[in-house]
């Protein structure tokens, strides 16, 4: 199997009824927390049949409290993940918050508040970019059984990423390159044509997501 990131993007046009459940994606998308909970676990769902080597049809927006419930996991995972990030930013914005107050006319606490925020700002690059690919695979590993411990099982999840670190790179970068121009066209197209933008592209990293978990599987049953 190879990774087919433009079939991605084209996917959910196979489906008759694609504009509708895309419409209704969007809708939930500028709902604040819960509708971005309901297409987490949509998006979980489309992931599931790409793994299963299910057609291209997108889920029927149906059973809203597998959604929810699939959504919350997700919440979850990506929590864990970033975790550190926010530990660290947390710890960091004492400090920074003292040498910014006692330092507005000394030129040497300017530096030391510029040195912590860069250390901040190049942690959180690196970091973020890490646990995103950490993310891919463990948003993957979800889909596939459905048990969060699958996803929270770090070890495992870094073994996957460790094997094919570009895969879960790619997956990253694309999903999140279609996310900004996606978003970035639905505003020039409407004010508020981002959230069609972006539930659009939320289907398709999705698909590469399931796309990558699957990859993963047959390698592994290759060898």
């Amino acid at each position: 199997m190879e990774m087919e990131y433009r079939r991605a993007f084209v996917f959910p046009q196979q489906d008759p009824a694609w504009v509708k459940k895309w419409a209704i994606a969007g809708a939930l998308s500028l709902v604040p927390i819960v509708g971005q909970i309901l297409t987490a676990g949509y998006g979980v769902s489309i992931a599931r049949r790409v793994i299963n080597g299910a057609s291209d049809s997108l889920p029927e927006w149906s059973d809203f409290g597998d959604y929810a419930r699939q959504g919350l996991s997700t919440l979850v995972i990506g929590l864990v993940y970033f975790l550190p990030l926010i530990v660290v930013s947390l710890c960091l914005a004492v400090p920074i918050a003292v040498v910014s107050a006692v330092s507005i006319r000394d030129s040497g606490g300017e530096q030391v508040l510029g040195l912590l925020g860069g250390c901040l700002g190049l942690f959180a690059v690196v970091y973020s970019l890490l646990a995103g690919m950490a993310l891919m695979a463990a948003l993957g590993r979800y889909a596939a059984g459905g048990e969060l411990g699958a996803a929270l099982n770090v070890g495992e999840v870094l073994r996957l990423v460790r094997a094919k670190p570009g895969l879960y790179l790619m997956v990253l970068l694309v999903g999140g390159l279609g996310q900004f121009v996606l978003s970035l066209l639905g505003v020039i197209a409407c004010a508020v044509g981002a959230a069609w933008g972006g539930a659009y592209a939320q289907l398709a990293q999705a698909h590469l997501i399931g796309q990558a978990q699957r990859y993963q599987r047959e390698a592994g049953a290759a060898q």
